[in-house]
């Protein structure tokens, strides 16, 4: 746990919103579908995310998702480069994301690498505000040496710093 902590925090310092020209915070809600061969199982919860842009079209995204269901609980906390196209009335993105993600669905509880690719659609309200009308990731990881892969869904409430 405490290497999951470490790994939040240098996420969110690489990201942080002062380190750039623009920066952006979502706080949303998030679900997240594990599949595996043998089940497949929905859990639900939250993400925050923060970005830092360098420029109009690309930064850094700093990504924590925590879902929960039954007593089981899915961590991730990823990291990456993140590409925009922006309007005044939209903005779209796209993220290759790479870190951890910690679940107790099997026994013992693992940590393991993950990766997240994916994108979403930004609806902005107004200077400051922008409503995150979808964000949809691929996100693989390898518990046991196998890639077992997901996919997560979020909506969400974004603040952008000008």
């Amino acid at each position: 746990m405490r290497k999951l902590i470490l790994l939040l925090g240098l996420v969110l310092l690489v990201a942080t919103p002062a380190a750039a020209q623009k920066a952006e915070l979502l706080g949303g809600f998030s679900s997240f579908n594990f599949d595996t061969p043998n089940f497949a199982v929905h859990f639900y919860g939250g993400q925050v995310s923060t970005s830092a842009n360098f420029n109009e079209h690309a930064g850094i995204t700093g990504d924590f998702g925590a879902q929960f269901r039954s007593g089981v609980q899915l961590y991730q906390f990823l990291a990456g480069p993140r590409s925009t196209a922006r309007n005044p009335n939209v903005t779209a993105f796209d993220h290759t994301l790479m870190g951890i993600m910690h679940s107790n669905i099997f026994v013992p509880s693992s940590t393991d690498l993950a990766l997240g690719f994916g994108g979403g659609l930004d609806v902005n309200v107004n200077k400051h505000f922008a409503v995150r009308a979808f964000q949809l990731d691929y996100i693989p990881f390898r518990p046991s040496g196998t890639w077992v892969h997901n996919f997560r869904a979020a909506v969400g409430v974004v603040y952008k710093w000008p």
